[in-house]
């Protein structure tokens, strides 16, 4: 079975470069337009079943890919990590705040106020991951998962044994990569 991965188009936040996570916003017209460009020049891979995170913007990014396809399954678990109070904000809006100077040390060991501990987040993707195989590996060849970009580096830093972290995954909205579960061997999708 193969896994595509692939990374919602961009938001607003995206573009103004603010924490995003679990604000449910919709794509900027110029993701809009990206995605829609993408599509008469890229040959995205075809699914047998289309999964994606419930944020509109994972949604709006499916629809917009995959137009007129059925089987489509929302899964609260391909949720982006939660960034908690700093949520719509800037690195600029940030910046002075000792907790979030910590928490860009340290990522693992800080957490965003009343966010999600990485570890946690962690832990919710990989089990998700191990979760869909064993769900769905006995009756489909490939699962097409529009989803965020942290969900997708932490598989790739989890289930691609080469030790590198999370920020070696680059993930450009509306690409990402595909994964066969059995050999974990990968291919990029550009």
């Amino acid at each position: 079975m193969k896994l595509h991965l692939i990374r919602h188009g961009m938001t607003l936040y995206n573009k103004e470069g603010r924490y995003i996570g679990w604000s449910d916003i919709p794509l900027h017209k110029q993701g809009v337009e990206q995605l829609k460009k993408y599509l008469q020049t890229k040959n995205y891979p075809k699914g047998d079943i289309y999964l994606v995170s419930p944020m509109k913007r994972c949604v709006e990014t499916l629809e917009i890919l995959y137009p007129n396809v059925e089987k489509i399954q929302e899964n609260e678990k391909l949720k982006e990590i939660n960034f908690g109070d700093w949520e719509g904000k800037s690195y600029e809006e940030l910046k002075d705040d000792n907790s979030y100077s910590n928490w860009l040390s340290d990522f693992v060991k800080n957490t965003p106020p009343n966010g999600e501990k990485f570890l946690e987040f962690e832990k919710r993707i990989e089990d998700t991951y191990y979760d869909l195989v064993k769900k769905y590996e006995k009756n489909h060849k490939d699962i097409v998962i529009v989803t965020h970009g942290g969900v997708i580096r932490v598989l790739m830093s989890k289930l691609i044994h080469n030790n590198r972290d999370i920020f070696y995954w680059k993930v450009p909205f509306g690409f990402g990569y595909s994964i066969d579960t059995k050999s974990l061997k990968y291919e990029i999708i550009e």
